[in-house]
């Protein structure tokens, strides 16, 4: 579950450099910032953020491309990427990309 939360060093980075990442928020003691910090350090191209907790709360992401969205929709969009065996723009699943998985 760590990857699933973009934990520090929970990622394999040369999986994720220049794809867009999504990540959830089931364990908050990891910020929105924390995450993106780990996704640029990653050299990703983007994050889909998960989440219901403080999405009325801004979020300045610099110029690093970052959108968050509901729980409903996060359910979605792993649905769609896991019924694929083609790559897509979202790529990253919870069980392929992290390093304790591979």
């Amino acid at each position: 579950m760590n990857c699933r939360n973009c934990y520090p060093g929970s990622l394999d980075y040369n999986k994720i450099a220049g794809r867009i990442v999504v990540c959830v928020d089931d364990d908050p003691n990891i910020s929105r910032k924390i995450k993106k910090l780990v996704l640029q350090d990653a050299r990703a191209m983007g994050m889909i953020f998960v989440s219901e907790n403080n999405r009325d709360v801004s979020f300045d992401a610099g110029a690093f491309p970052f959108t968050e969205i509901g729980n409903l929709e996060g359910h979605q969009i792993f649905q769609y990427i896991n019924s694929t065996k083609y790559e897509i723009s979202l790529t990253m699943t919870v069980n392929v990309k992290c390093i304790d998985n591979i």
